[in-house]
């Protein structure tokens, strides 16, 4: 479901962009103007896909030399939610695997690829892979579904979470 245009204004308090290339930024971003996890110069591709530039920050050193998977699992969340999101479609992540094929070296070029495996209804399933920039051997997949969402989620959400603060211990 598209955001209608009602809440187009929440839409962006909530997600930025960032300057570089069309990236929707997370709210944990938005203040920097850039994705702290090294994803820039997102776009769509022409088979319907995304591809995105992403620099592995050194920040995010698993190993020596290496990235901490969960960079990974992060880095993939974040590029593969670009599918829906320059589409203008929230969807919020419902299930993520990671397949780690080789490591990935710390400030190296890499890029990220997306694909739609399957969309019905409100539920997308979209897969992805990384690689070195310049290579076509893969260092991770990844496959996941996103389910679409509209922006009151996160207001019911934040609703649930107060009533949860309120309640007396058990």
């Amino acid at each position: 479901m598209p955001v209608d245009r009602n809440e187009i204004d929440g839409f962006a308090a909530m997600f930025g962009r960032a300057p570089s290339g069309g990236t929707v930024v997370c709210r944990g971003c938005a203040p920097l103007g850039y994705c702290q996890l090294g994803v820039t110069a997102v776009e769509l591709i022409a088979d319907g896909g995304v591809r995105a530039e992403v620099t592995s920050p050194a920040r995010f050193e698993g190993g020596p030399g290496v990235m901490h998977g969960g960079w990974t699992a992060a880095m993939f969340d974040e590029v593969l939610a670009q599918l829906t999101a320059l589409r203008g479609i929230l969807t919020v992540t419902s299930e993520l695997t990671v397949r780690y094929h080789r490591p990935i070296a710390v400030d190296h070029p890499l890029v990220a690829e997306g694909h739609t495996v399957e969309h019905e209804g409100d539920r997308w399933v979209i897969a992805g892979v990384v690689r070195l920039a310049g290579s076509e051997r893969p260092l991770a997949s990844a496959t996941g579904t996103w389910l679409e969402r509209d922006f009151g989620h996160f207001v019911r959400h934040q609703a649930w979470m107060a009533s949860r603060d309120r309640a007396p211990e058990r």
